[in-house]
């Protein structure tokens, strides 16, 4: 399946577009030869590389305002909506000339936002550390604050994260016991203590960068969370319940 595959809303001049696409439909497929890239103007979708063997990594998840299928030659992972999403197609960055570095340059700068995020979520050496970063990172992106939409399922967090879906449920579990959380069904979370949760990803956090960008995506812009330099208790005790459970 192509880049525009569903429901594609005419060119303008630029070769821009904008295509709809239904929750679960794939928007381009691995492997495919890359002809755009792509703005999310609303909705969540799920990046995935699929495995040789036929397994699947998922590799991200992008909201409003974030850019996937920045390549070159052929796609290296596959991309579905996880809800009904509204994108902008645009033209793949060889067909941008030298008189146009500042057009080429918004696309790789966020792309690099994106795989730094992924880097560092990764980085993190517990549970509570990883699902901690994951959720801070899906809030400040969004730029929202208390109820957190979560479109994805805990198996596809687990996955991302390269922990187990029973690690997940669980590190949640601790989390709420502590007061740090609060789930509100399946698909969304209540942040109840964002300091917290700070705390226990530690000082590195990009903080200010997150929340440049969390400003910009949002018109009423609301501050970041500034990280503590001290572990709270609650964060502590979240912790010790993750690495002990």
């Amino acid at each position: 399946m192509g880049d525009i595959s569903h429901i594609p809303i005419p060119q303008n001049r630029n070769g821009e577009f904008k295509v709809r696409h239904e929750k679960g439909s794939t928007i381009y497929a691995q492997n495919d030869r890359v002809g755009h890239w792509f703005e999310i103007l609303s909705g969540a979708v799920r990046t995935c590389r699929i495995r040789a063997d036929g397994g699947r990594r998922v590799t991200g998840f992008f909201f409003a305002g974030d850019v996937i299928g920045v390549a070159t030659g052929r796609r290296l992972e596959m991309a579905d909506a996880l809800t009904d999403t509204l994108l902008c197609g645009h033209p793949s960055l060889t067909s941008y000339d030298n008189n146009q570095p500042q057009v080429a340059g918004l696309p790789l700068r966020r792309a690099l936002e994106a795989a730094q995020t992924s880097l560092f979520l990764l980085g993190r050496s517990s549970a509570a550390e990883r699902l901690a970063a994951f959720l801070i990172s899906i809030s400040m992106r969004i730029g929202k604050e208390g109820k957190l939409p979560l479109p994805m399922n805990r198996d596809d967090i687990a996955d991302h994260l390269g922990m187990t879906p029973h690690t997940v449920s669980r590190t949640i579990r601790a989390m709420e016991r502590s007061g740090i959380v609060s789930c509100c069904g399946r698909n969304s979370i209540h942040i109840l203590d964002a300091n917290a949760l700070l705390a226990l990803v530690g000082e590195e956090w990009p903080t200010a960068d997150l929340a440049i960008r969390a400003r910009d995506r949002t018109t009423s812009a609301s501050a970041a969370p500034t990280a503590p330099s001290v572990e709270t208790p609650a964060a502590q005790t979240t912790r010790k319940s993750a690495q002990t459970a």
